[in-house]
């Protein structure tokens, strides 16, 4: 016929659906084939071409991904990051308890070894959690007086970083 040219394939764009299995903990912008899924053959010669998909991974509301590690930022409070504490941590397991360390600092990350992207072939990644320091901007005069006076005592303990950056910025001015 005059418009397929005599080949039984007309070219344009057409939708089907197909159910395909995506392996697991693969990464962005990976090309995936499916043999067999494509257009059918010319003049119905030999076999169906493959299926090429390219795989976008949605964003997530709370984890990012670098390769199978998982990362999730958690805001905290002054007193847990020196005190330390149990504070609760979303995976996909569940919500896990991990523990805060006392004196912990918020440029110390904390992992959970095997809570990140498990793959097909059975790696698992790590969960990175970054603890994110929680100013309170509004408060009552009883907190705010309680803390003028933490900051008082605050202000004759010296921290080995805190000892380190004085003695750095005296040579700095000398």
């Amino acid at each position: 016929c005059n418009s397929c040219n005599a080949t039984g394939f007309l070219p344009g764009f057409y939708e089907e659906s197909v159910s395909v299995t995506i392996p697991a903990g693969i990464p962005d912008g990976i090309q995936l084939r499916f043999v067999g899924l494509g257009d059918e053959p010319l003049q119905g010669n030999g076999q169906a071409g493959d299926l090429l998909a390219v795989v976008h991974i949605k964003e997530h509301p709370i984890f990012t991904r670098e390769g199978v590690h998982l990362h999730v930022t958690i805001p905290v409070s002054f007193s847990q990051l020196v005190l330390g504490d149990d504070i609760e941590v979303p995976t996909f397991d569940g919500v896990l308890i991990a523990k805060i360390p006392k004196g912990h600092s918020i440029d110390k990350k904390l992992r959970l070894n095997g809570k990140g992207v498990v793959t097909n072939t059975g790696v698992k990644g790590d969960l990175i959690i970054t603890l994110k320091l929680d100013v309170p901007k509004n408060f009552d005069s009883k907190f705010e007086q309680a803390l003028k006076e933490f900051s008082e005592l605050e202000k004759n303990l010296l921290s080995p970083s805190k000892e380190l950056w004085h003695k750095k910025l005296k040579e700095f001015r000398e």
